[in-house]
C-alpha cells in the first residue's frame, strides 16, 4: 500500500494494559448523529458484552442488525 494513499487506514490501538493490539484496516470513517437513548443503549451493550471500544460495539451491532434483517455479512477472506 502506498504510504500516502487515503483509500485505507492501518491503525494500531492500545489494549487495556497499554500494549499495542492487532492492526485493523479501515476503509472509511462515518459520522452519525444519535439520540441520547440510542447512545445509552450502545453503551449498555458495550458494557454487558465487555467490548473494549465504542466503535467495535457499533460495528458488532451493525453486523447483528444486518443479519437479523436477512442480510448477513462477513469480512472478506484474507489474501495469503
Amino acid at each position: 500500500m502506498d504510504t500516502h494513499s487515503t483509500d485505507a487506514i492501518d491503525i494500531a490501538f492500545p489494549t487495556r494494559r497499554g500494549h499495542v493490539g492487532r492492526k485493523q484496516e479501515m476503509e472509511a470513517r462515518k459520522i452519525v448523529s444519535l439520540q441520547p437513548w440510542l447512545i445509552q443503549a450502545i453503551q449498555d451493550y458495550r458494557f454487558e458484552a465487555r467490548i473494549t471500544t465504542e466503535s467495535e460495539a457499533i460495528r458488532q451491532l451493525i453486523i447483528k442488525g444486518l443479519a437479523a434483517e436477512g442480510r448477513p455479512v462477513e469480512p472478506p477472506a484474507k489474501a495469503t
